[in-house]
């Protein structure tokens, strides 16, 4: 019987297995988006503050949410590419 997958691009074929891997994409994974945006809410909360010791720690937490924001895309994509790549080889 043939799979109406067989007719997919490999890309949406690769997000479809991709969403189906607990390993890719569990439950544990956290959006990178979710963290930006609170790291952008760090950012308005330092604005506010007058200490400029607390200001520094706020500010460094935010930058390390972003640095954690950009890893999360990073393994996002790198998981992508290889879930595209197993697609494309079992053709």
């Amino acid at each position: 019987m043939a799979s109406y997958r067989n007719d997919m691009f490999p890309t949406a074929r690769a997000t479809i297995a991709a969403r189906s891997r607990p390993e890719v994409a569990g439950p544990a994974t956290v959006d990178a988006g979710e963290l930006r945006a609170r790291a952008a809410r760090y950012r308005q909360l330092a604005d506010a503050l007058y200490d400029p010791r607390v200001v520094a720690e706020v500010q460094a937490c935010a930058r390390e949410l972003d640095t954690e924001a950009a890893w999360i895309e990073r393994q996002d994509l790198f998981s992508a590419r290889m879930v595209t790549q197993r697609c494309r080889v079992g053709r």
